[in-house]
């Protein structure tokens, strides 16, 4: 399994999700047989951090943001870095520029 963390911008918008990775090979046993009944093989599920509602199907996303972040994301997963900004205007051409994160280097301490 495989998570990465990756801040969204649109206009107006910010959004924090947390992408997963599942595919039946991280599992043994009882749990791989339990995965493939559920009709799995390998699957990326977006969970918005603020609502917790996850996703693992473009076509389940309503959300303009999160329905081209998901393509995105799923389009580019191995090039991108947990942590990433990613700006979904700018991608759509909407905007000339890609938008900064906030983030100004606060909790760089090392986590235990």
């Amino acid at each position: 399994m495989n998570v990465k963390l990756f801040e969204l911008r649109d206009e107006a918008t910010r959004i924090a999700v947390m992408v997963t990775e599942l595919s039946p090979d991280i599992f043994n046993g009882k749990e791989k047989w339990i995965y493939e009944i559920g009709g799995f093989g390998r699957v990326l599920v977006i969970t918005d951090l603020h609502t917790m509602r996850s996703y693992r199907s473009i076509n389940d996303i309503q959300d303009r943001t999160m329905n081209h972040a998901y393509y995105y994301i799923c389009k580019n997963w191995s090039d991108l870095t947990s942590g990433s900004t990613l700006d979904i205007g700018y991608m759509l051409g909407f905007y000339p520029n890609e938008k900064e994160t906030d983030y100004k280097g606060q909790y760089e301490e090392e986590v235990v």
